[in-house]
């Protein structure tokens, strides 16, 4: 059972949670009147967080915001810089990729541990013009640009294709570049037809050849089309004849063909940090899973983005976030997810998580 405390504390965070969903974006001095009632006195030592400006940090960005007090998060662009922080005991917490923690685990001789997930597969497959592409089966023959060759990237276009009966080597042409910068900056330039892109890559290099789906216009015929799920992806109407558009998920395709969900990102915390501050990575999974949810769930969700530099856009921050698959999973929820994704990597691309799948020590249990 989770101690009285969390308890308490994430009946107090649900509440400003579902205010934000019912009410949108408030006045700056009523936020601060809530923030003052569901904060804790400033601590004398802070809890060091390392976050990345990519999906797997969405999720932190209302704590950012409100839980100051306590937690000192920072971001940063580079994932080795991030995992070798925590490895070096300069930070207690951090947003990892999956396969990037697996491989902290072995380096520290278990001296860290996966706390929750916080995203799920964030990958999309672009097309320039109409749309040809509706699933994996539609991949077959086409010439495709990528990135991260040896990496989760390849993983997932490998594993996807041979579960749909393509063989990655014959039957379709995937092309890696350097950088996923190199990809995106190709698509907009419009050398190329076919890209696989994470968020937000995806959705900038939408945004930048077809601005026009992103306007007000485009979304209201969204939401009329279909009240029940809003979204801010493109729609048929809006795409021009030579912009991208996005016209796969990858999260969905990974779903239907394998059956599970495909884990991208987790957070992660020394093992010394966890045994010495029990409370205190109690009350951060409370608070973590709020700001997630926050994030999905918020009208005004785009605000903390573009003042913590995730953006310079609202459209194009709203945009990635409806693609960037942020999701929280703790406990036996959040084992079963990333012990499948484990076994997938081991399977596909063994040399992602060191040729073997971490013992069970990997996982924070609740209390």
């Amino acid at each position: 059972m989770k101690s009285f405390k969390k308890i308490l504390a994430l009946l107090l965070a649900l509440s400003l949670l579902f205010a934000f969903a019912a009410c949108g974006a408030k006045d700056n001095d009523e936020e601060e009147s809530r923030e003052t009632e569901t904060t804790s006195d400033e601590r004398e030592v802070k809890t060091e967080v390392a976050a990345l400006f990519d999906p797997t940090g969405l999720g932190l960005v209302k704590l950012k915001n409100d839980r100051a007090y306590g937690y000192n998060v920072n971001y940063y662009t580079d994932p080795a810089e991030v995992a070798s922080l925590i490895k070096q005991g300069k930070v207690d917490i951090a947003s990892l990729p999956l396969e990037l923690a697996a491989g902290l685990y072995a380096e520290t001789s278990g001296g860290i541990q996966i706390l929750a997930v916080n995203s799920l597969c964030y990958f999309h497959v672009l097309e320039r013009g109409k749309n040809s592409v509706n699933s994996v089966s539609d991949l077959k023959g086409k010439t495709i640009y990528a990135y991260g060759e040896g990496t989760s990237v390849q993983f997932t276009i490998n594993s996807l294709l041979k579960k749909n009966s393509i063989n990655p080597n014959r039957d379709v042409n995937i092309k890696y570049m350097g950088s996923v910068e190199e990809v995106a900056t190709a698509a907009v330039d419009g050398e190329i037809d076919f890209c696989i892109l994470p968020e937000p890559f995806a959705t900038s290099v939408v945004y930048k050849t077809n601005p026009e789906i992103y306007s007000t216009s485009a979304a209201e015929e969204s939401s009329e089309a279909d009240d029940e799920e809003q979204t801010s992806e493109p729609t048929a109407a809006a795409a021009s004849a030579n912009g991208m558009r996005k016209t796969l998920s990858l999260a969905k395709a990974w779903s239907e063909s394998e059956g599970f969900e495909q884990v991208s990102g987790c957070v992660v915390a020394r093992k010394e940090y966890i045994d010495n501050n029990p409370e205190i990575i109690s009350e951060f999974l409370t608070f973590d899973e709020v700001s997630v949810n926050w994030i999905n769930l918020a009208a005004d969700a785009a605000v903390p983005l573009l003042n913590q530099g995730f953006f310079t856009d609202r459209a194009l921050a709203e945009g990635s976030i409806s693609g960037s698959n942020v999701k929280y999973l703790e406990g036996e929820k959040m084992e079963e997810a990333v012990g499948k994704t484990f076994d997938a990597m081991l399977e596909e691309l063994p040399d992602l998580i060191g040729g073997s799948v971490p013992d069970s020590g990997i996982y924070y249990k609740l209390p």
